[in-house]
């Protein structure tokens, strides 16, 4: 092949590699122009979020241990985990020998036959300083009916009433909880199908990014002393909004918000809101159910589009 031959080749050559190289140029432009005029689109749907924290505890109460006085067989007069009796109401019966000796109350208050092992130990004192981990505690130990004992042996406890049940624990501090504590209250329930009830923050103190509160509880049900060691959720606040996906959300100007959608044009708009651990983000100010949005805003421009 000569030099003419093959110069043609190689010009040839270079313009049809030129020629392709524009078609693929002028197809990104408009695969660009087609992403761009028709993009994909998301719904806001309805969502309702509340902010739940786990607060494991220990609960604090004032009680005494009761004393046989003397050697004899008990006969309870309380059932269960016991009750609530007045001062110089029968709680036992203590039999020797065939004589028989009432055992009273020796004031108003709940009678508990039983023990845990944790009696004085428990208290405000103990449990308030440094940061261990709550411990597990064991479970209350009723004493059986007919139960033998000596002089000095223990037949119960005693919880004067009435009195605050209170609890220390730990819980992950975040703004919302740290707004309740400031008000004086938090609001706490047993689990997610419990209802809630508000507790009153008698001393909080800041551990970084957590924090340990000392509450009252408003309430104080006798089978609650069957275990010190409990685990309740605190919750905060309470959101009714949307949910969209996290792709849709861009900042702009240091505004967050969506590429809204109103018939063939879309414009920004800011939002208020937060994401959710499912790639999800919640909306609670700034769009309604229903609202249509672009679903990747990163690639998204206000302006008109041709969405069918």
């Amino acid at each position: 092949m000569n030099y003419s031959s093959k110069r043609k080749v190689v010009v040839y050559t270079v313009f049809v590699l030129c020629a392709l190289a524009g078609a693929v140029w002028l197809y990104g432009l408009w695969w660009h122009y087609y992403l761009v005029t028709h993009p994909r689109i998301a719904q806001a749907v309805p969502y309702s979020y509340e902010e739940e924290l786990p607060f494991p505890g220990i609960l604090l109460w004032n009680e005494f241990i009761l004393t046989s006085p003397s050697h004899g067989r008990l006969q309870y007069a309380v059932e269960g985990y016991g009750g609530r009796v007045a001062q110089g109401d029968k709680i036992a019966i203590l039999e020797n020998n065939g004589s028989q000796q009432i055992l009273r109350a020796p004031q108003t208050g709940y009678f508990i036959p039983g023990l845990d092992g944790l009696e004085g130990q428990v208290c405000y004192p103990n449990v308030w300083p440094g940061i261990e981990k709550i411990p597990n505690t064991p479970e209350l130990s009723l004493f059986p009916q007919g139960k033998t004992v000596s002089k000095g042996d223990p037949i119960g406890k005693f919880l004067p009433m009435p009195q605050d049940l209170r609890i220390v624990g730990y819980a992950d501090m975040t703004p919302a909880l740290e707004r309740r504590i400031d008000r004086g209250n938090v609001l706490l329930r047993r689990d997610k199908n419990t209802s809630l009830y508000q507790g009153e923050v008698r001393v909080a103190k800041k551990l970084g990014y957590r924090c340990k509160l000392y509450l009252t509880l408003p309430f104080f049900p006798i089978n609650i002393v069957k275990k010190r060691s409990v685990s309740y959720l605190i919750s905060t606040e309470s959101y009714v909004g949307v949910a969209v996906p996290q792709s849709s959300i861009i900042s702009r100007e240091g505004k967050l918000g969506v590429f809204w959608v109103g018939g063939n044009y879309v414009r920004f708009k800011e939002v208020k809101g937060f994401p959710l651990s499912d790639h999800s983000f919640f909306i609670f100010d700034g769009l309604q159910p229903g609202n249509i949005i672009l679903l990747r805003a990163d690639h998204a421009r206000e302006g008109r589009i041709e969405l069918w």
